[in-house]
């Protein structure tokens, strides 16, 4: 992430600890410190301030406040350019610029959990303040609306969608992103690791009783149903989740007749049922692991 993509304005004023926020320093940024991270002394963070001219730079703790006038007030320098961390007296004629530097974005990002959006091979989670570039090996945090299908993607306030990868640099199982999920960021190879997710318990069910349904018990064993519309002959039924390892077997029952019916070897993600009447209604249930 380079400076220029970083939320930043001109500063003005000597300090040590107040200042006027001025203007955007950044003809491709839009937001200002209080628009990006709020406002008052509850919305501290961690700052740069630079005054290049005197060849001077700390960084400190501070916030923001709106105004007629935005200011910022600095609560404690951390370190600066005189190798200590006393409060600076800065010039008030040079050009300053305060910027957020990484270490507040990902302390935000390490402090949010946000709920997903999307679907079960992709996922996306919106984060506050919007994250302008992924840290490399930064930590993220969402909880998964639903359970993955499959290998499943991951896009972060609309930046473009990276795979999940497991530790080995394999695709993520389906039913393995469940709970909290926490990745790390490898902006380098395009990609998410999967740190950790959350695993079924003992105690723990995952069920969808519905027309189109599913019941999955603790060991991972896992029942899906649905009724389906043949027109004759082969129909291919499309598992609404794949099994990760073995589909047992696969029954069809007609409904309202007794209309033959049958079924074809299961694969993992789908199986031919076989109606010999047309625009026939049938029963389907699969159960493997």
């Amino acid at each position: 992430m380079s400076l220029g993509s970083r939320v930043r304005q001109s500063i003005q004023g000597a300090g040590p600890t107040s200042f006027a926020l001025v203007d955007d320093a950044s003809a491709t940024q839009s937001r200002t410190i209080v628009t990006a991270y709020g406002s008052g002394s509850t919305r501290i963070g961690i700052f740069t301030i630079i005054d290049q001219a005197a060849a001077q730079w700390a960084v400190v703790e501070g916030y923001a406040t709106a105004g007629s006038s935005d200011t910022f007030t600095v609560t404690r320098t951390i370190r600066n350019s005189q190798g200590n961390a006393n409060n600076l007296t800065w010039s008030t004629t040079n050009a300053k610029t305060i910027f957020v530097g990484e270490c507040a974005d990902l302390i935000a990002q390490l402090c949010q959990c946000p709920l997903s959006t999307g679907t079960g091979t992709a996922y996306a989670v919106t984060l506050t303040p919007t994250p302008l570039a992924l840290v490399q090996s930064s930590v993220l945090r969402f909880f998964a609306h639903t359970i993955n299908t499959g290998a499943a993607t991951l896009a972060i306030n609309g930046l473009p969608a990276w795979p999940i990868r497991r530790a080995d640099n394999s695709a993520v199982a389906a039913g393995q992103l469940h709970g909290v999920v926490e990745v790390l960021a490898d902006p380098a190879n395009s990609r998410f690791i999967l740190i950790n997710a959350s695993t079924l318990q003992p105690s723990d069910w995952d069920a969808s009783l519905a027309s189109v349904g599913r019941r999955r018990d603790p060991t991972g064993y896992l029942v899906q149903w649905a009724t389906i519309l043949t027109a004759g002959g082969a129909y291919s039924w499309s598992y609404p989740i794949p099994y990760p390892s073995q589909c047992f077997g696969v029954t069809a029952t007609a409904v309202g007749s007794a209309a033959a019916t049958g079924t074809g070897t299961p694969s993992t993600v789908s199986c031919a049922i076989y109606s010999g009447s047309a625009s026939q209604y049938v029963y389907v249930e699969a159960k493997g692991v």
